[in-house]
């Protein structure tokens, strides 16, 4: 029997702006270097997950170092065991046979020394209404500055990611390029994406050039970045008489991806969808995690959309902690264009607070470092500005005021007015 534990959780996206650099379709006095890479392995089968690592020495850090990163379809990104980018990439269509690539700032993750790049990459493998399939799971990844060039070539390691996996039918609606996700944590790579992590994967191999097919022209994301947003508690919970579903309300119609954590016995199916799951004439996307033995936690990257999460659980699993993550669209740009919350050395060593909350009168921020949870409350009262601020340890910040005067802040929690 399963035992003791069963904790579910829950990602909601919103949207955050990361710094970048102008420009349009890659212009010809810009060239690309990297390549497209995958693994040998690899047959770019309809979802198809892949895994890359990247390890390289940093003599200096650059003030600013923008990765232009393209993918067909999503990925995710960590450097030195940080989360830079979650659910990375567009779906492919700016042109029909062209593909969109992300500019990110990369440099305050980096340190002086041995640094780690680790990447999952989701290839729809299939077209949909709002993508166009390349044919072809590949990653196309691209930083360079004086003394320092990190560009994907057959010096990457590279592997299919076998714990992810199709579902039996029924299948999503024909018009998603999505498919539904199942993960059997008894095929996990434990740490693969961490600098802890001791083994090793293959050499990773060139498929294709920058710009030519079947990836085609690049083309700068429009749009910003989405943001993985933390953990907050369910509005509800209920549980089914029958006692093997759980009903988690969300506060209102959301995209998310579902986190859960159990300890368990091997080989136990948990299935999760929404409430929208059957909304429409089609089925939509739903996840299965199948178990391994003891305490395990997994998050489900493809985001589904709904008003109540079910998680269907198998017989034994006992109660514990539910929550959720939650920002909506009014967040977009918060933290470093509202808040003003932006890095002056890497990795938020130090940083600044510029606040421009214009015709707002109250306005408030958090943002995850490497060194804890910056947070950031204002309130204007007439035309002067309260300010609540938390700085983590380890790290000094300047509060920079709409008038220019300037206040040094160590850390702790500082009220300024």
């Amino acid at each position: 029997m399963n035992k003791l534990l069963l904790a579910l959780l829950l990602f909601l996206l919103s949207f955050s702006w990361i710094k970048v650099t102008a420009s349009d379709s890659c212009p010809a006095a810009f060239p690309w270097k990297a390549q497209w890479i995958n693994t040998e392995r690899c047959q770019s089968a309809t979802n198809t997950w892949l895994i890359y690592r990247k390890s390289f020495a940093v003599t200096d850090v650059p003030n600013q170092l923008i990765a232009r990163i393209a993918a067909d379809s999503k990925y995710w990104l960590w450097i030195n065991d940080q989360l830079v980018v979650f659910e990375g990439g567009l779906k492919r269509g700016p042109s029909p046979s062209g593909t969109y690539y992300d500019p990110v700032d990369i440099a305050p993750y980096l340190t002086k020394g041995l640094n780690t790049i680790a990447i999952l990459l989701w290839h729809f493998g299939k077209d949909g209404f709002s993508h166009i399939n390349s044919g072809k799971a590949a990653l196309l990844f691209e930083a360079i500055a004086p003394g320092l060039e990190i560009v994907s070539d057959a010096s990457w390691q590279c592997a299919l990611y076998e714990a992810y996996q199709n579902t039996e039918a029924p299948f999503p609606n024909y018009r998603m390029p999505e498919s539904n996700i199942r993960f059997d944590a008894r095929q996990a790579i434990t740490n693969w994406n961490r600098t802890s992590f001791e083994g090793s994967l293959p050499g990773a191999v060139c498929v294709g050039k920058a710009g030519k097919a079947p990836f085609g022209e690049l083309v700068e994301r429009p749009i910003p970045q989405w943001k993985n947003s933390g953990l907050l508690s369910y509005v509800s919970v209920r549980e089914s008489l029958r006692g093997d579903t759980l009903f988690c309300r969300l506060p209102y119609n959301a995209q998310i991806t579902p986190y859960l954590k159990v300890e368990a016995e091997a080989g136990k199916t948990i299935h999760i969808r929404m409430d929208n799951y059957e909304g429409g004439s089609e089925r939509n996307v739903r996840a299965e995690y199948i178990t391994c033995e003891g305490e395990q936690e997994y998050e489900s990257y493809g985001w589904m959309n709904g008003h109540e999460v079910y998680y269907i659980i198998p017989e034994g699993f006992g109660g514990g902690t539910i929550n959720h993550a939650w920002s909506g669209g009014p967040l977009t740009l918060l933290s470093q264009k509202v808040c003003g919350i932006e890095p002056t050395s890497p990795g938020f060593r130090t940083f600044k607070i510029s606040p421009q909350l214009g015709p707002l009168s109250e306005a408030s921020a958090s943002l995850e470092t490497h060194y804890g949870t910056i947070q950031v409350s204002i309130k204007k009262k007439g035309k002067r500005l309260k300010f609540d601020l938390q700085i983590p340890e380890g790290t000094s910040a300047e509060l920079i005021r709409p008038n220019g005067t300037r206040k040094h802040l160590d850390p702790g929690h500082h009220q300024v007015d």
